[in-house]
């Protein structure tokens, strides 16, 4: 095991001193932590657009990024392995999660942060009460388990499988509700 700290630089996002002023003509979009989905992927597609006078590049999200949400309802990490414009910027409450090493794999490190043994992690260590608060020390305290990049890649390959299940289940599940619904259609008429 390794923490995470000792693998990683970890930084917070850009502080934006006051509202964000959505501009289409602007020079950045920003990734904020309403722009991930449930699938905790960033929904790129909704992204705001502001303008920047100046910003330093190391705001700027780069692919094999990993985001983590440190504050809200949520604190589960994003894998950035696209980035639609390279102006995008993260904003703060996200923490910015860069591997320093080629031994562990960005999707690896998404997965085990978004563990439920890392998530009860996360639970103990909280601050606040209604919306929780994980800090920058907390998540470089975060214990990584030591796997080769083979074993790093099943793991990832594996959890692709279940996503795909996932779907194909509720599919299933929606299919049956549209049969059922279909029966009792059938008797009424």
């Amino acid at each position: 095991m390794k923490k995470l700290g000792d693998i990683a630089i970890i930084s917070s996002g850009h502080t934006f001193r006051s509202r964000i002023d959505e501009d289409l003509n602007g020079n950045y979009f920003v990734i904020q932590v309403k722009d991930f989905g449930e699938d905790d992927q960033i929904q790129f597609d909704g992204l705001l657009k502001t303008k920047l006078e100046s910003l330093n590049s190391k705001f700027l999200a780069k692919s094999g990024d990993i985001l983590f949400r440190s504050r809200g309802t949520s604190t589960r990490a994003s894998f950035v392995n696209d980035i639609i414009d390279e102006n995008c910027v993260i904003a703060s409450p996200l923490l910015i999660i860069r591997l320093d090493t080629n031994q562990f794999l960005p999707e690896y490190i998404q997965l085990v942060i978004n563990h439920s043994a890392s998530q009860r992690y996360f639970s103990r260590a909280s601050q606040g009460s209604n919306i929780r608060m994980i800090d920058k020390e907390t998540l470089e305290n975060l214990m990584i388990p030591l796997k080769s990049i083979s074993d790093q890649k099943n793991v990832i390959e594996l959890n692709r499988f279940i996503q795909k299940e996932k779907v194909l289940m509720n599919q299933i599940v929606s299919k049956r509700q549209i049969l059922l619904e279909g029966v009792f259609q059938k008797e009424k008429s």
